[in-house]
């Protein structure tokens, strides 16, 4: 069936048009994975940045408690009384971040009873430091329990950092892909939509220089009609 030159005006660039809603569509709908992967990248960064925030504050608690056994000076407590509720928000920080990690969860049931256990052990090494003065400081035992536990909260820090590393490098990698075929696809659906309409106008184009050569015939076939 032979189509007309409207009908093929039509065609040709109704379906440059269709394409390019879809290149449309398509490329709101990668935007919104890159959004996604951007986020989950986001997050794995700001837990590797509390697990490191966590951990300092401990150890800093804990170098604060050793000064205060061996001088006796209440300004040597500074950062553990704010070490304290500073460790507290980054574990409650911590919960809420790897809320949606099944495999982070387990960690973190491990890690909340370590920093208690260690708070503890701090303070009670301060109590008897007021009151048995430094020959009960001398005395090991409080300390080197203090330091295993540490040891464990340092292990399961380790542990969830390096689950996070790896789960930032796997979200490296979906985004980085999303981004390139999100890229490629918005060029081949452009490229297809600017070939479609070059097809429509090229045989738009021939069909114009038919109708104008016909128009031509017909008008030398009127003039010689008229001269015969």
């Amino acid at each position: 069936m032979k189509l007309s030159l409207e009908r093929k005006i039509f065609l040709g660039f109704g379906s440059a048009v269709v394409v390019l809603m879809l290149v449309t569509g398509a490329a709101a709908w990668e935007v919104t994975r890159f959004r996604d992967a951007y986020a989950w990248v986001k997050q794995t960064y700001l837990t590797l940045v509390r697990l490191d925030q966590v951990l300092t504050e401990i150890l800093g608690m804990e170098a604060s408690v050793r000064g205060f056994q061996l001088t006796g000076d209440d300004a040597a407590l500074k950062p553990y009384l704010a070490g304290t509720a500073l460790l507290d928000d980054g574990l409650r920080s911590l919960r809420q971040l790897v809320a949606e990690n099944p495999r982070q969860l387990p960690h973190l049931d491990q890690l909340e009873p370590l920093a208690v256990r260690a708070q503890s052990s701090m303070a009670a090494r301060i109590a008897q430091r007021r009151t048995q003065g430094l020959a009960m400081a001398a005395e090991t035992r409080g300390y080197l329990e203090g330091q295993q536990t540490l040891g464990e909260f340092w292990r399961v820090i380790r542990e969830m950092a390096g689950e996070e590393r790896r789960a930032l490098d796997a979200r490296l990698k979906h985004a980085y892909s999303v981004g390139r075929l999100t890229f490629f696809s918005a060029i081949g659906a452009t490229l297809l939509a600017i070939g479609l309409v070059t097809v429509a106008g090229v045989r738009v184009r021939r069909d114009l220089i038919r109708r104008r050569e016909a128009e031509n015939a017909l008008q030398a076939s009127l003039v010689r009609i008229e001269d015969l």
